[in-house]
């Protein structure tokens, strides 16, 4: 804890006495303290763990404490629609700010981005975090990110990227970062066939928003028509989103069946913890408009990223 110099004879006069956090200490209505993530019932002068003394936080502005250190940062507030960009396979990116999110395209009946989202573009959200850290907003089934990583990708030099890797799909995140980046770029995680977000379990044979942009809300197996080598990214490797000229839908979709596989929004409750659905993807080839596999939402791998919806 960070304690203040100027009253620290007060502070020895206190841990002489003693405290109790429910009794001793004045609730104030923010501070920020490491650990915490939307401090209701924290203290200006909070009682320490063992008792024996009073712990001295930085006081901060409502809804802006963040997690992991005891630093103010603006609230996790959602983007308006004004601010997405027109994204095409050309757009440029900055490797040091980050590019906004891209205007959805419509296919199947879904509203969705038209590229899986980049390193450039998760980059403007983990600066709009406070560098990653501050991670309120999430639904409840998140509380494992507190006091942790926070959204900061598992990417050796993040935040350094070279221009080349700036269109790469974002990877090495879970489950509550793409939610997270989703609602912050004003959109959603793609959900089920509904476009609700998750409220509980999900049937396996729930159809969702990703599939109906794949398939055509299921009439067709695949987007880009009957498969040959080289139609998508099957190499093996993930390539920068757009790469493949013959990856594209109808609709301008890119990507759907080839490059990263794409969590979504359409969840249910395991004898091992909740997993979510992830569709599409290179990984053992061409898979069609399938669902590619389901994650732990604290998973984190290398050829595993998303796009997001929009109502």
């Amino acid at each position: 804890m960070k304690h203040v110099a100027a009253i620290s004879t007060f502070i020895a006069y206190l841990c002489a006495i003693g405290c109790t956090k429910s009794v001793d200490a004045t609730v104030v209505n923010q501070v920020c303290a490491p650990g915490s993530n939307d401090c209701n019932g924290d203290t200006l002068r909070r009682c320490n763990d063992v008792g024996s003394g009073w712990d001295i936080v930085k006081r901060c502005a409502a809804g802006t404490c963040t997690s992991g250190n005891d630093e103010c940062g603006g609230p996790v507030t959602p983007l308006a629609s004004t601010t997405w960009i027109s994204c095409n396979e050309s757009s440029s990116a900055d490797a040091i700010a980050g590019t906004m999110p891209c205007g959805p395209v419509n296919a199947g009946g879904t509203r969705l981005d038209p590229y899986e989202v980049t390193r450039s573009q998760y980059l403007a959200f983990w600066h709009a975090t406070v560098d990653g850290k501050n991670i309120g907003g999430l639904p409840a089934v998140c509380g494992f990110k507190e006091g942790g990583r926070g959204h900061t990708p598992d990417l050796a030099e993040w935040p350094s990227m070279k221009e080349t890797e700036t269109r790469l799909p974002i990877t090495n995140i879970d489950w509550c970062d793409a939610w997270g980046y989703c609602r912050w770029a004003g959109k959603r995680l793609c959900g089920a066939a509904n476009k609700k977000a998750y409220q509980g379990d999900a049937a396996a044979t729930t159809p969702s928003e990703w599939y109906a942009a794949c398939s055509a809300s299921g009439t067709r197996d695949h987007v880009y028509g009957p498969f040959t080598k080289g139609t998508c990214n099957d190499a093996g490797s993930v390539a920068a989103v757009g790469t493949f000229p013959g990856c594209v839908s109808p609709e301008n979709v890119y990507d759907l069946e080839g490059n990263v596989a794409e969590l979504t929004d359409v969840c249910s409750t395991q004898a091992n913890g909740d997993t979510c659905r992830a569709e599409g993807g290179y990984v053992n080839g061409f898979v069609g408009c399938k669902v590619h596999g389901q994650f732990n939402r604290n998973q984190r791998l290398g050829d595993l990223g998303f796009r997001c919806c929009a109502d």
